[in-house]
C-alpha cells in the first residue's frame, strides 16, 4: 500500500514538472521564426510523441532555450514513463487485479478466510480436497511467506475488502480461524452480517451468540473428539492425565461428564500438572466428584508431586494421557515415561504426528475438518435434542440459535453422553450413533426389568447433577436460574418418585432422536430408504 502511494506521488510530481517544462518551451518557441511549437496543445503533442518514442518529426524546438528545455523534457519523460509503468504494475499486482478477479467470481459461493494461519490453511485444504471446484479465498497479509493450498486464491486484501466486492451475503461463508481468538471474534462481529454463515475460533466461546455464527473452542473440540474416539472401557478404570493448559482442562471436564457407564462405578482420575485454574473455576467440584481416594465411587485426585515420582500409579493405570500446550513438551514427557517403566496401558499423546509408544490425538487435520467446523458434527446431536424438546412444547421453546450459553452446553452435554447410553443398553459394540442403533437401544430400555430401569435413572441423575455442579450450580429449596440454584441437586435416593421417573426421558428420547436422524439423512419411516 505504501509503495503504491509513493510511486503514484513520484509519477504525479514528474508529470507536474513536465507540464511546467512544456509551458516554458511554448513561451520560448512561439515567436521564433520557423517554430512548430506555437501553442500549449502542440507542446503536449510534442511531449507525447517524445514520451512514447514515436517521434514523427512534425514538432520540435528550434531555439537554443527550447532545445535545452527539450533535453530536460526527454530526460523527465523517461522518468515519468518508468514511474507510471512501475505504479501501474504495482497497483495491478496489489489491489486492482485481485478486485477484478473477485468481480468475475461473484456468481459463485465463496469460502472466505480472514487469515493464513495453521487452522485456516488446514480447513481450506480440506475443503478443496472435498471439492476442488470450490472458491476458497484467503486474506493474505502483505509479504505473506506461507503459500495457500493448491486451488485457493490468496489475495492481498483484508476480509472487509474481500466481502465488500460482494453485494449479496448469500452464498458467502466467512471463516475467522486465526490463532488469536480475540482477534477472530472482533472480525466476525464486524463482518458476520455480510456473510450467510460465519465460523469463528474462540476460546472460550462467547456467552452471547450472534445470528448465523458458529463459535468453535479448539480445546473443547479436541476433548470431545478424544472421548468420542477413545471412550471409557470399564466402570473401574484408572486414568492418569499429565499436562496443563486449555486442552488438558477440557479433557478432564469432558471426561467427568461423559464417563458415566454404571451406578455405582469407580473411575479414578489421577491428575498431574498445573490445574489450579480448573480448580478455581469449578467452585463445587467436591460436590460433583469425590476429591479423596475412595473405594466405592468416582474420585478425582490432584497430585502436587511430579508424575515421575509416582511410578506405582502409572503401573496401575488403564490409560495415560499426555497433554501439554507445546508439542515438544509432550514428546519430552513421552521419552521420560518410556525410560521410567514398561507401559502396558495405552498412552495417548497430544501430537500432530505419530510417535513410538503413543497414540496421537488432537492434530489440526483431525480438528479442522469441514464436518467438525461447518456441518457441526460436534453439536448436531445437541441441536437434534433441542428440536425434539421444542416439538414437545408445540414450538414454543427457543430454537437452537435463540438458546443461551448454558442451555446450549446442557444440550451438548446430554448429546455427548448419548453414545455412552447406547453402550450401556446395547453393549460395547454400540459405537455408531445412527437411527437404527437408537431404535435398538430404545427397545432394550423399554424391555428392561424395573431394577435395571432404576440403574439407568441413577446414571442419568448423576450425569445431570455433575454437569450442574461443574457449571457452579448449587442446591436450594427453590429453583432460581439467575442465582444458579436448583432443588434437585440432591442424591437420587432423596428425590420424589415422580422426579426419579422423569430421568426416563433422557433414555426414551432415543425414539424421537431416531426420527430426527432419519430426517437429517433424508430417510423416513423405520429405516427404510425411499
Amino acid at each position: 500500500m505504501k509503495k503504491n502511494r509513493t510511486g503514484l506521488l513520484l509519477a504525479l510530481g514528474t508529470a507536474a514538472g513536465i507540464l511546467l517544462l512544456l509551458l516554458l518551451i511554448t513561451l520560448a518557441e512561439r515567436n521564433a521564426p520557423g517554430a512548430s511549437i506555437l501553442t500549449f496543445p502542440t507542446a503536449l503533442w510534442y511531449a507525447f510523441t517524445t514520451l512514447t518514442t514515436v517521434g514523427y518529426g512534425d514538432t520540435y524546438p528550434v531555439t537554443p532555450l527550447g532545445r535545452a528545455l527539450g533535453i530536460l523534457l526527454q530526460l523527465g519523460s523517461l522518468g515519468l514513463l518508468g514511474a507510471l509503468l512501475g505504479w501501474m504494475l504495482s497497483f495491478l499486482r496489489g489491489k486492482a487485479l485481485p478486485r477484478m478477479r473477485l468481480r468475475l467470481l461473484r456468481g459463485r459461493d465463496w469460502y472466505v478466510f480472514s487469515s493464513m494461519e495453521e487452522p485456516a490453511l488446514t480447513l481450506a485444504a480440506a475443503l478443496l480436497r472435498e471439492d476442488p471446484g470450490r472458491t476458497v479465498i484467503l486474506s493474505a497479509p502483505e509479504g505473506a511467506s506461507v503459500p495457500g493450498p493448491e486451488g485457493a486464491l490468496s489475495l492481498p486484501l483484508s476480509p472487509e475488502e474481500i466481502l465488500a466486492a460482494r453485494e449479496d451475503p448469500r452464498g458467502v461463508r466467512l471463516f475467522c480461524m486465526g490463532l488469536d481468538g480475540g482477534e477472530n471474534e472482533a472480525i466476525v462481529r464486524a463482518l458476520y452480517e455480510k456473510a450467510e454463515a460465519s465460523y469463528c475460533l474462540s476460546s472460550p466461546t462467547p456467552s452471547v451468540p450472534l445470528p448465523g455464527v458458529r463459535f468453535l473452542d479448539p480445546a473443547e473440540c479436541r476433548a470431545r473428539l478424544y472421548w468420542d474416539r477413545y471412550p471409557l472401557q470399564s466402570p473401574r478404570e484408572t486414568i492418569v492425565l499429565i499436562g496443563e493448559g486449555d486442552t488438558a482442562e477440557a479433557l478432564l471436564e469432558e471426561g467427568l461428564l461423559v464417563n458415566l457407564l454404571d451406578d455405582p462405578q469407580r473411575v479414578t482420575y489421577h491428575v498431574f500438572g498445573d490445574f489450579q485454574k480448573f480448580r478455581l473455576s469449578h467452585r463445587f467440584l467436591k460436590d460433583a466428584i469425590s476429591l479423596v481416594k475412595s473405594s466405592g465411587e468416582d474420585a478425582l485426585l490432584f497430585h502436587e508431586e511430579p508424575w515421575n515420582a509416582c511410578p506405582e500409579i502409572l503401573e496401575r493405570a488403564d490409560r495415560v494421557i499426555l497433554c501439554r500446550e507445546r508439542e515438544e513438551a509432550v514428546r519430552s514427557d513421552l521419552r521420560r515415561l518410556r525410560r521410567l517403566l514398561p507401559m502396558t496401558a495405552p498412552v495417548y499423546a497430544r501430537l500432530n504426528a505419530s510417535e513410538e509408544g503413543a497414540i496421537p490425538f488432537g492434530s489440526p487435520e483431525e480438528i479442522y475438518t469441514p464436518e467438525n467446523v461447518m456441518l457441526s458434527r460436534l453439536s448436531r446431536l445437541g441441536v437434534a435434542l433441542n428440536n425434539i424438546y421444542r416439538a414437545s412444547t408445540g414450538g414454543t421453546a427457543p430454537t437452537w440459535e435463540e438458546l443461551g450459553d448454558f442451555a446450549r452446553r446442557s444440550n451438548l452435554a446430554s448429546a455427548d453422553h448419548l453414545k455412552m447410553k447406547l453402550r450401556i443398553l446395547l453393549g460395547d459394540g454400540a459405537l455408531q450413533m445412527d437411527a437404527a442403533a437408537c431404535r435398538a437401544a430404545l427397545a432394550a430400555f423399554l424391555a428392561a426389568p424395573p431394577r435395571e430401569r432404576e440403574r439407568y435413572r441413577r446414571i442419568e441423575h448423576r450425569r445431570w447433577a455433575r454437569f450442574h455442579y461443574l457449571n457452579n450450580w448449587q442446591y436450594a429449596p427453590v429453583r432460581d436460574n439467575a442465582r444458579w440454584q436448583h432443588p434437585l441437586l440432591i442424591p437420587y435416593e432423596d428425590l420424589d418418585p415422580k422426579e426419579q421417573e422423569k430421568d426416563d426421558y433422557s433414555w426414551t428420547l432415543l425414539g424421537p432422536l431416531a426420527e430426527e436422524l432419519d430426517r437429517e439423512s433424508g430417510i423416513s419411516g423405520k429405516g427404510g430408504a425411499q
